[in-house]
């Protein structure tokens, strides 16, 4: 038998339906906040591993976002339970990349699952890495 819930965000309501016990996968909820600005549009990625977390291969799920009152967010249903990673970036112009100084530096936003602080570079997978095992399971993380 499916529930329903309400899960209550700070930009309105979304709503979803929990898978019955016994099944291998579940809702997770990811609130983006820490946002300088609402323009532009947010990049986002989950990854199952290293290889799709560094781009090597295609992420596992990636998205689009939309940004209101400078945070975001993202539903993914009926996600198998295991490891994953989490990695996006704020495209305040909307040109599809993140763009960096001479230096290398963002110089948009972005931040990764478990808050990991990116110190040269972004975090090594493990940094990011998190378990899902629960039916629902509603994740917040900040932007650097």
């Amino acid at each position: 038998m499916k529930i329903l819930s309400s899960i209550i965000f700070g930009i309105g309501i979304a709503t979803t339906s929990l898978p019955s016990l016994g099944d291998e996968s579940g809702n997770l909820l990811v609130k983006l906040t820490g946002f300088e600005s609402s323009q532009g549009k947010v990049m986002i990625a989950l990854s199952r591993n290293e290889a799709e977390y560094k781009f090597k291969t295609t992420p596992y799920r990636n998205e689009t976002l939309k940004l209101e009152n400078k945070t975001s967010h993202w539903e993914l249903d009926a996600l198998p339970y295991g490891t994953y990673a989490i990695r996006f970036f704020h495209d305040e112009n909307s040109n599809s990349e993140l763009d960096t100084n001479f230096m290398g530096i963002p110089k948009e936003d972005y931040g990764f699952s478990n808050d990991a602080p990116a110190r040269f570079g972004p975090p090594k997978f493990d940094m990011a890495k998190f378990v899902y095992s629960e039916s629902v399971k509603v994740i917040s993380i900040n932007v650097q």
